[in-house]
């Protein structure tokens, strides 16, 4: 309940993992990710590689672009050294 009203303030924003019946919670200014398929683990990508392809985005599509979150799923390099994740 804590986490849905700090999402109601603005101040975390929530999204469902893909394939998953599961939600995670994440601070409003970081909003691009790396997640492990395997072992969920979720890295906070600080340089967004969206401001390069948004300008291309806005010329192709004519698309008003207000905000946007990047999710990127793969295997993490611990899961990939291990053979229990």
């Amino acid at each position: 309940r804590n986490l849905d009203m700090l999402q109601k303030q603005g101040l975390v924003v929530k999204a469902y993992m893909i394939g998953e019946d599961k939600a995670r919670f994440g601070l409003s200014s970081k909003k691009n990710y790396l997640i492990c398929q395997k072992c969920k683990k979720i890295v906070i990508i600080d340089n967004c590689p969206f401001e390069k392809f948004k300008e291309e985005l806005i010329e192709v599509h004519g698309f008003d672009i207000l905000d946007h979150s990047i999710e990127v799923y793969g295997i993490c390099p611990e899961c990939k050294k291990s053979k229990n994740c």
